[in-house]
């Protein structure tokens, strides 16, 4: 991939960490403080899921920001970061802040009212490549603790396999077979298999929801922030309400 910098932050420098982060580089910006978002519960010094260990001498350029994007919904990540434009300055009261928030307390509605629709409806989210298939837990993916809090029915993680970084329970094509859902939501990220690629593989074809069709996006790579998410979650309704209940 080849990242594509967002409208508006064309004149934002950006350091890459590929080939290990230049701390003088950095330095060089003025940097006053360093923020990111966490995947691990226990170093508090993750950076975006890369330990200090692996960048040493960060924690001397600035102070550190850590904001936690597993084991918490994502709603709590977003007014985590909320709190800390207000802490730097931003005026949370300026007419394009408030309608974002708006507009993610609606598309947020939406959901809530789609799931009210179909009572009884399972979702599984699923990533997977040739090989292997990952089963998202939404019990520690921040995105899917907050689909579940608007009434999203993921099935729990029961199966026979481990889960993976608390992320991810890892089966065999073999095993799919454990998670007969009504809808699957697919991993949108470009290393993944694409909906036509999962319907490929004959045990995943097997399934009622495969049958019917009912595969829907899972942007897991997502921005947090209130204009980021809400999108997904306007994607996310429409895919529920598209949805009927297959499994028996």
């Amino acid at each position: 991939d080849v990242f594509e910098i967002p409208e508006g932050l064309a004149a934002v420098p950006f350091l890459s960490i590929e080939d290990g982060l230049d701390l003088e580089a950095v330095k060089a910006l003025g940097t006053e403080l360093i923020v990111s978002q966490s995947w691990d519960t226990v170093n508090n010094n993750d950076f975006g899921g890369i330990d200090e260990g692996l960048i040493p001498g960060i924690l001397e350029v600035a102070p550190t920001i850590g904001i936690r994007a597993l084991d918490v919904s994502v709603a709590t990540s977003l007014a985590r970061f909320e709190e800390l434009a207000g802490s730097l300055g931003a005026d949370l009261s300026a007419p394009a802040v408030v309608e974002a928030k708006a507009a993610f307390a609606a598309a947020s509605d939406e959901v809530r009212a789609a799931t009210a629709e179909k009572p009884g409806l399972t979702v599984v989210a699923i990533s997977a490549t040739a090989d292997e298939v990952y089963i998202g837990n939404p019990a520690s993916a921040s995105d899917l603790m907050y689909f579940a809090e608007l009434g999203v029915g993921f099935m729990e993680l029961t199966g026979s396999a481990d889960i993976v970084s608390g992320l991810f329970q890892e089966l065999s094509w073999e095993q799919v077979g454990e998670y007969q859902a009504d809808l699957y939501l697919n991993d949108d990220r470009v290393y993944g298999l694409t909906d036509e690629q999962l319907l490929a593989q004959p045990t995943f074809a097997l399934l009622p929801a495969a049958k019917a069709g009912q595969i829907g996006p899972w942007s897991v790579e997502y921005i947090t922030s209130f204009q980021g998410f809400t999108p997904i979650l306007t994607t996310l309704a429409e895919t529920i309400r598209n949805a009927e209940i297959v499994t028996g």
